[in-house]
């Protein structure tokens, strides 16, 4: 997305911040994310509404993280000073 200057892989970031001195306390994924990343991308794509072309692509990354959310590419992470 043209909002973000750098994308990390969850274990270069999760490795980087507990050098720092915090522990990982949760990690999850953000499960709907995909449909709403999937619509922005269609919009500054195309310059055009195309938000129904965006939930089905946003479906199909969805699905394919459904049973393995190690693919997934929106995560939370929590850390604590530790």
């Amino acid at each position: 997305m043209p909002r973000h200057l750098y994308h990390f892989r969850g274990k270069v970031l999760r490795n980087r911040i507990e050098q720092a001195g915090f522990a990982c306390v949760s990690e999850k994924s953000l499960p709907f994310d995909p449909f709403y990343i999937a619509m922005l991308s269609e919009k500054y794509r195309s310059g055009k509404d195309r938000a129904l072309l965006g939930l089905w692509k946003g479906f199909g990354f969805w699905w394919k993280t459904f049973k393995d959310e190690r693919g997934s590419s929106s995560k939370l992470f929590i850390f604590r000073k530790g």
